[in-house]
C-alpha cells in the first residue's frame, strides 16, 4: 500500500511539472518568435527605406547602365544583409541580389507586392521556389523615382530565426530538466512522508478491525492527515471505553442468564416428584370408586389433566435447561437415516390414524448416516411430528423426508395443514412462543418443544428452519452432520 501512495503522488507531480513545462516552453517559444518576427519586420522596414533612398539618389548611369543596377542592387544588399528584390508596377522583376530577374516569375500576385502596390507596407513569410529556402518578405511602395508605382522588397532568411528559437528551446527543456528533477526530489520527499503516515492508518485500521482496541497512533504535524490521525484515535478511546462497558455488562447479563438456567433447572427437577404424585393420586382416586358422586370425579380428572400437563412442561424446562447448560450428555454415534425417521412414524402412527391424518416417509436414503444422538434425534422427529399432527385436519397429510446436503442430512417434517403467517416464522423458534395460544394450550402444547428442536440440532452441530404460507401447510428443516463412512451404525 505504502508503494502504491508513493507512486501514485510521484507520478502526480511529475505528470504536473512536465505538462507545465511543456506548455511554458510552447508559450515562451511563441512568444519570442512573434516578438522577433515584429522587430525582424520593423529592421526590415527601415531597411527598406534607407534603400530605396539611396537608388532614388544614384546616379542616372549606375542606374540604367547594362548590369550595372544589379551590381548596385547586391551592393546594397550586403550592406543590408538582407536579400534585395526591385519591382516594377506590372510585377516584373528588375533586378535581385541573389537570382536573376530575367529567370524569376512574375510577382504581381505575390501578397506584400500586393499590399505595396496600394501604398502599404506589406509582408509575408514563405518557402522560396528561386534560392529554396524560407524568407520573411517585406515589400514597400516607391513614390518617387524612376520605378514610381512600383515596389522595392527586402526578404530575411528564417533560418536564423530557427536557430534563435532552438537556441531558447534547448535552454527551456535544459532548465525544465533541472526543475523536473527537483521537483521529483522534493515530491518523492513529500510522498515518503504522506505514505508512511498513511501506512500508520492503515495498520491502526487493521489493528482495530482485528479487536486490538488499545491501538494508538504516534501524531506528528498539523496538518489535515494530523487531524485525521487524533480523530481516529479518539475514536478507538471511546471504542475500547465502550466495549469495557459493554464486556461488563455482558458478563453481568451471562450471570444472570446462568442464574436463571439454573433455577429453572432446579425448579423443573423439584416439581417433578410431586407432579408425579399428584398425577398419581388422582389417578388412584378414578380408578379405586371411591368417588361415587359425578362432580367430583369431574375435578379430580381436571387435577388429573394439569398435572400431566404441568408435568411435561417440567419436564421440557428441565430438557431445555440442561441442554443450554451444556450438561445434557449426548451419546454421539452414527445413526442411520433411515431408521431414525421409521422409528419416529411408529411411535405416531396410532395417532395419525386416530386423526385421519396420511403419515409416509419420502426420499430417505436407506444406507446414509448421520453422527447423532438417536434418543434426541427422535425426540426432535417427535416434536416436530406432534406439532403437525395436531394442526393437520383429517383428511390431510404428514411427510417426513430426508436428503444429503453440502455436507449434512437435511431432514424435513411437512404437512398440509393451516400453515402460519409471515409476520411469526422469524420468531416460531423461541421459547413459549405460539402462533395461536388458546389452540396450543387447549391441544395440549407446552410452547418448548420447537425450542427445544432448535436446542438439540444446533448442540449436533446443525441448525434449523422453517417454510410456510397461510393456507398451504409448514415443512420444518433441521440438519446434523453426516458420520464418517468407516464409522459402525447405531440402530435405532
Amino acid at each position: 500500500m505504502r508503494t502504491r501512495v508513493f507512486l501514485k503522488f510521484v507520478l502526480a507531480f511529475f505528470a504536473v511539472i512536465l505538462a507545465a513545462t511543456v506548455l511554458l516552453g510552447f508559450l515562451v517559444s511563441r512568444q519570442f518568435e512573434q516578438g522577433y518576427s515584429e522587430t525582424l519586420r520593423q529592421g526590415l522596414e527601415e531597411k527598406a527605406r534607407l534603400v530605396a533612398g539611396r537608388l532614388a539618389a544614384a546616379a542616372p548611369a549606375d542606374r540604367e547602365a547594362p548590369g550595372n543596377l544589379e551590381t548596385l542592387v547586391r551592393d546594397i544588399a550586403r550592406q543590408a544583409n538582407a536579400r534585395v528584390t526591385l519591382i516594377r508596377a506590372d510585377g516584373t522583376v528588375l533586378a535581385d541580389s541573389e537570382a536573376d530577374p530575367a529567370a524569376m516569375e512574375n510577382h504581381a500576385r505575390r501578397p506584400e507586392f500586393v499590399a505595396a502596390l496600394h501604398g502599404k507596407v506589406g509582408s509575408s513569410t514563405r518557402f522560396s521556389a528561386t534560392v529554396h529556402i524560407s524568407f520573411l518578405y517585406l515589400a514597400i511602395p516607391l513614390a518617387s523615382g524612376p520605378w514610381q508605382g512600383g515596389a522595392l522588397r527586402l526578404a530575411y532568411p528564417l533560418a536564423e530565426l530557427d536557430r534563435k528559437l532552438a537556441g531558447i528551446r534547448r535552454r527551456i527543456v535544459i532548465g525544465s530538466s533541472l526543475a523536473i528533477l527537483a521537483a521529483m526530489l522534493l515530491a518523492a520527499a513529500l510522498a515518503a512522508s504522506v505514505s508512511r503516515r498513511l501506512h500508520r492508518v492503515v495498520e491502526f485500521a487493521g489493528a482495530v478491525a482485528k479487536g486490538n482496541l488499545t491501538a494508538r497512533m504516534a501524531v506528528d504535524g498539523h496538518d489535515e492527515i494530523s487531524m485525521v490521525m487524533t480523530a481516529l484515535n479518539q475514536t478507538a478511546d471511546r471504542l475500547e471505553e465502550s466495549f469495557s462497558r459493554l464486556a461488563d455488562d455482558v458478563t453481568a447479563l451471562e450471570r444472570l442468564e446462568n442464574v436463571r438456567k439454573d433455577f429453572v433447572a432446579n425448579v423443573s427437577h423439584e416439581l417433578r416428584t410431586p407432579l408425579t404424585s399428584i398425577q398419581g393420586y388422582a389417578e388412584t382416586l378414578l380408578e379405586s370408586g371411591l368417588l361415587p358422586d359425578a362432580r367430583a370425579r369431574e375435578f379430580v380428572e381436571i387435577i388429573r389433566k394439569h398435572a400431566v400437563r404441568m408435568a411435561k412442561l417440567t419436564a421440557d424446562l428441565l430438557t431445555l435447561s440442561r441442554i443450554e447448560l451444556g450438561r445434557h450428555e449426548f451419546r454421539f454415534a452414527p445413526l442411520q437415516a433411515a431408521d431414525a425417521v421409521e422409528w419416529a412414524i411408529e411411535s405416531v402412527r396410532q395417532v395419525a390414524q386416530a386423526r385421519g391424518v396420511a403419515l409416509t416417509a419420502e426420499s430417505v436414503p436407506e444406507q446414509a448416516c448421520v453422527m447423532a444422538d438417536s434418543d434426541a434425534i427422535h425426540q426432535v422427529l417427535l416434536n416436530l411430528l406432534d406439532n403437525a399432527l395436531k394442526y393437520t385436519p383429517a383428511g390431510g397429510r404428514v411427510t417426513v423426508s430426508a436428503r444429503p446436503t453440502k455436507g449434512v442430512m437435511e431432514f424435513c417434517v411437512s404437512d398440509t395443514g393451516a400453515g402460519i403467517a409471515a409476520e411469526h416464522l422469524p420468531r416460531l423458534f423461541e421459547r413459549f412462543y405460539r402462533v395461536d395460544k388458546a389452540r396450543s394450550r387447549e391441544l395440549g402444547g407446552t410452547g418448548l418443544g420447537l425450542s427445544i428442536v432448535k436446542h438439540i440440532a444446533r448442540a449436533h452441530g446443525g441448525d434449523v428452519r422453517v417454510e410456510s404460507e397461510a393456507g398451504r401447510g409448514s415443512s420444518f428443516y433441521f440438519t446434523l452432520p453426516l458420520a464418517p463412512a468407516a464409522a459402525p451404525v447405531e440402530v435405532a
